[in-house]
């Protein structure tokens, strides 16, 4: 918090997940009006929190000229800022993570992005820098050098990271912990010995610097292979300094390795996907199971199976489909809860209206099963186009503003979305009727599972994933349409029964 100033003139000195003001107090402790502080916290509830502990005298704190808190979320807050900022603190976001309203709230991981990283590039002055608060061991990475080097390669690929990053430790114990400093343009050797004349006095040393040797084991190592990232296979870089974060999967705090906190989050989505599941079968499955002499007096059809799997993957697609839109549109409104209640609404709405319509579209010929589900394969690649890059220019657009976007960008989507469902039950005739309990059940065991698989997919592999794999779900709803059609089939269909 104070380690900029010990060596850099500063003036403006941003902090994001600013919780209740405990660092902008710290800063202002050090550095007093010589600055000005700008907090940025996302969760209302613990600024308030913070001004009604009176001991704290907050309120005074936050009338003075020179400080500011924005109730805002911090991607947002740095898109639309005209300033220019000296120090850029990512705090601790422990409190901020009480915004979210389920264990896979991502918001505040989303500041430790390579996307991220790069509008902070653009917002820090030529001498500002960029400071992670978390400290870590000597035997690892700093967690976001690998995110800020690829980032800096987006915006600058002449500079090397190697001479823009300055790390710093107690004096005397191996096991300290460390921590770094990103440098928008290069330290002078002037400004490094000045920091460490200057970290003597309270019992601390550099142990990275451009100009000194390091003394820091695991960025030793770095700069010893020329500061290339492991060649490992994505899926098995399970450290987080090990990764490059971005905004499609942006784990920043979890390590996924057992024993660690990302090994325990994975085993509570495993147990939360069995249970629902569990759930599911019982509620579901179990009755349509006892009630099975009832359909056994109508045989369903040798080609039932297909009419029964396009149910499962109607409820598979549009879960996944929707847990990928709230995912991805979660960074684009800055908030988990807003996120669900949005992307929900929309999607149940416009799929409302598809199924209301469907049965004049589907009897006038302008739409089929095969036809809706191509128009959500087609559409939803466009969607997943604005998700990946045409949405990062609309992020400094007002709330309502964005709302009113998702509505507009995902009506294409979720009408077609609607339309199937209805149509498949028709296609059951009076004779399968008591089949219909069967199709509802499948449907919605598949959409249980769905919806906590593409969490844990989401956790791995990222939310573009998820999305893609239910649109893979309509795909294979329109091969299997595109073969009910062909010459071969439909002579199988006038093929008498056999007796």
């Amino acid at each position: 918090i104070v380690v900029p100033g010990l060596y850099l003139p500063l003036r403006e000195y941003l902090v994001l997940m600013a919780g209740n003001g405990q660092d902008m107090l710290r800063a202002y402790a050090w550095y007093g009006g010589r600055i000005r502080l700008q907090g940025v916290e996302l969760n209302p509830v613990v600024y308030e929190f913070g001004l009604e502990y009176a001991p704290a005298n907050l309120r005074a704190f936050f009338r003075k000229p020179t400080i500011a808190m924005a109730i805002d979320e911090g991607r947002a807050f740095v898109e639309r800022s005209r300033r220019t900022y000296d120090v850029i603190l990512l705090s601790y976001s422990g409190a901020t993570f009480a915004t979210g309203t389920g264990s896979l709230a991502s918001t505040p991981q989303f500041l430790f992005t390579r996307e991220a990283f790069r509008s902070y590039l653009a917002r820090l002055t030529a001498g500002g820098v960029l400071v992670e608060a978390a400290g870590v061991p000597p035997d690892r990475l700093p967690r976001s050098l690998l995110t800020f080097k690829a980032a800096l390669a987006d915006v600058d690929p002449q500079l090397d990271v190697k001479r823009l990053v300055i790390c710093y430790a107690a004096r005397g114990r191996e096991d300290a912990e460390q921590y770094a400093i990103y440098h928008r343009r290069p330290p002078s050797a002037a400004q490094v010995a000045r920091l460490e004349q200057a970290l003597s006095r309270h019992n601390m040393a550099v142990t990275y610097s451009p100009f000194t040797g390091p003394k820091y084991p695991a960025l030793a190592r770095f700069v010893d292979s020329g500061g290339i990232d492991r060649p490992l296979p994505r899926l098995f870089r399970a450290r987080a300094q090990d990764r490059v974060h971005s905004d499609d999967r942006p784990f920043f705090y979890f390590d996924l390795n057992w024993g660690a906190q990302g090994g325990l989050l994975v085993i509570g989505y495993v147990a939360t996907l069995l249970s629902a599941l569990l759930v599911a079968v019982l509620f579901l499955g179990v009755p349509l199971w006892l009630e099975r002499s009832e359909r056994a007096r109508t045989p369903a059809g040798p080609t039932a199976w297909r009419d029964f799997a396009g149910f499962a993957l109607l409820g598979a697609g549009f879960m996944l489909i929707e847990v990928g839109s709230i995912q991805k549109f979660e960074l684009f409104l800055g908030n988990p809860t807003l996120t669900l209640v949005a992307i929900l609404a929309v999607l149940l709405v416009c799929s409302a209206t598809g199924s209301f319509l469907s049965t004049k579209l589907f009897d006038r010929g302008l739409l089929t099963i095969g036809r809706s589900a191509l128009l959500v394969v087609a559409y939803g690649a466009l969607v997943l186009v604005f998700l990946n890059r045409a949405m990062y220019a609309a992020m400094a657009l007002p709330v309502g503003v964005k709302i009113s976007l998702i509505a507009l960008v995902l009506f294409p989507l979720g009408f077609p979305l609607g339309t199937m469902f209805p149509q498949l039950l028709r296609r059951l005739d009076p004779d399968r009727r008591r089949y219909i309990p069967l199709a509802l059940g499948l449907n919605g065991i598949f959409s249980v599972f769905s919806a906590n698989f593409g969490a844990i997919i989401y956790l791995f592999v990222g939310a573009t994933a998820v999305f893609l794999l239910g649109l893979a779900c309509y795909l294979a709803l329109w091969l299997d349409e595109r073969a009910r059609r062909s010459p071969a089939a439909a002579r199988r269909q006038m093929m008498p029964a056999p007796v």
